[in-house]
């Protein structure tokens, strides 16, 4: 399936920001920023998805910080913080506890 891609390119505080994003989560999801880039500019408003992205960060890394965890705890830390983004509460509560988060 092809993405059709909405902006030619995006501004440059919009880019910085995108490699803070790239950055943040450079341990669960590692991928250049040229990948990020080019998802981005498939958005209808892709400052809005960055800034989803950016709570993303956000959460995630206040979870992460100073602690440890393996690369599948990561990723799955991720996960959960995607997935909140698009289910209702009672979903999350109900995935935490199916374990729906665990990668193997």
């Amino acid at each position: 399936m092809k993405t059709i891609q909405r902006h030619d390119t995006l501004p440059g505080d919009l880019i910085e920001r995108v490699a803070r994003i790239k950055e943040s989560l450079s341990i669960p999801y590692p991928k250049p920023l040229y990948e990020w880039i080019d998802g981005f500019k498939c958005d209808l408003h892709p400052e809005k998805e960055i800034e989803i992205w950016e709570w993303i960060v956000k959460h995630y890394t206040d979870f992460t910080k100073g602690k440890r965890f393996t690369l599948e705890q990561h990723k799955g830390i991720l996960k959960f913080y995607l997935s909140s983004t698009v289910m209702t509460k009672e979903d999350l509560e109900r995935s935490l506890l199916n374990g729906n988060f665990e990668t193997k």
